[in-house]
Parts: C-alpha cells; sequence; structure tokens
C-alpha cells in the first residue's frame, strides 16, 4: 500500500510540474508589452482565458500559472492575427 502512495505521489508531483497550454504558430507573431507602449494602437477585441492553479490536491505554483495565462493570451491574439491578415488579402 505504501508503495502505492508513492507512485500516486510522484505522478501527481510529475503532472503539476508539466506545460498543459502550448503556444501556436500564431501566437510566435505576438508580444507582450505594457500599456503605456501601446497608446496608438486601436483596442480590436477583448478575451477572457483561465487556467487550473490546483490539481487534485496539489496548488500549482504562481508563476506557472501566470506563464500559461500569458501563453493563452498570445494564443488568442494570434487568432486576431490571423483573421485580420486574412481580411487584409
Amino acid at each position: 500500500m505504501r508503495f502505492n502512495y508513492c507512485v500516486l505521489s510522484i505522478a501527481i508531483f510529475s503532472l503539476s510540474a508539466c506545460a498543459w497550454v502550448e503556444p501556436t504558430p500564431q501566437s510566435e507573431q505576438v508580444s507582450v508589452v505594457k500599456s503605456f507602449n501601446v497608446k496608438s494602437c486601436k483596442l480590436l477585441r477583448t478575451s477572457t482565458v483561465s487556467v487550473t492553479q490546483k490539481v487534485g490536491i496539489i496548488t500549482r505554483g504562481d508563476e506557472r500559472v501566470k506563464e500559461e495565462l500569458i501563453i493563452l493570451a498570445k494564443n488568442k491574439a494570434g487568432e486576431i492575427v490571423g483573421i485580420l491578415s486574412l481580411w487584409n488579402r
């Protein structure tokens, strides 16, 4: 029984270290900048993203959650860039 608990613990900890969100090719065209650098830009669309901070009994680190939120936001922005490039053809 103790062996099963150890294997389960190792599996849970290794899962918590994995990146669950992968960047898309379109997101490579997107840069994250401070708001004061984009005052002359036009707002095209807003989006909301979310990730899970707690997996079972494991709480994921704030940095990992922040990284995945940024990846998701860049993925969404990349979708908009793709749509705009189709319109401009």
